[in-house]
């Protein structure tokens, strides 16, 4: 057994470095902030077979959160727009702040989503479980990346890891691509 739990674990760490290396070469390659954004979107969706990917830029205000882009596996609406963050659990938004993931295998019982209201608002997107990995610049909460399933869902220690890593690189990427521009405009 030891053997076959070792081969598969090899096989994780493989197709999580190929993933990353397929990831860095997307991310080089791409043009604008949006297609980085949505390029890496569709990567990492695919690569963990979830029902949603996204990014969520997050107003000066805190208030509201913009869906600036995502990748749908056909399983749930888009999200795509404008929302009032809280909406979606208001205590949700400090583990993110201090730097944290937040990861939610189930919304039965998590403590950052009790109130019936944030509930029922995720619920109504058709998520029951998501991981969200913030994007903290200068010590402020600038958006962050999110994945979402249909079901609850365990999150391994690899996914996890392949989230952080995933919104790390995205990060230098998506500061790099918004510079490019700005100075294309100026």
């Amino acid at each position: 057994m030891d053997g076959l739990a070792s081969a598969a674990r090899s096989g994780e760490t493989r197709d999580a470095r190929d993933y990353l290396l397929a990831l860095e070469e997307v991310l080089r390659s791409a043009g604008d902030a949006r297609t980085v954004l949505a390029s890496a979107c569709a990567m990492l969706g695919q690569h963990l077979g979830v029902a949603a990917a996204g990014f969520v830029e997050l107003d000066p205000d805190g208030v509201h959160g913009r869906v600036v882009t995502e990748w749908l596996s056909g399983a749930i609406p888009s999200m795509q727009g404008e929302h009032l963050v809280l909406k979606f659990g208001p205590t949700r938004l400090a583990p993110l702040r201090d730097g944290h993931q937040v990861v939610v295998s189930s919304l039965e019982g998590h403590p950052l989503i009790q109130e019936q209201e944030a509930k029922a608002a995720v619920r109504a997107l058709g998520v029951e479980a998501f991981v969200e990995c913030p994007l903290v610049v200068g010590g402020a909460l600038r958006g962050w990346l999110y994945v979402s399933d249909t079901q609850p869902r365990e999150w391994s220690a690899d996914d996890l890891q392949l989230l952080s890593e995933t919104c790390r690189r995205l990060a230098h990427a998506h500061e790099r691509a918004r510079a490019e521009e700005q100075l294309r405009e100026s």
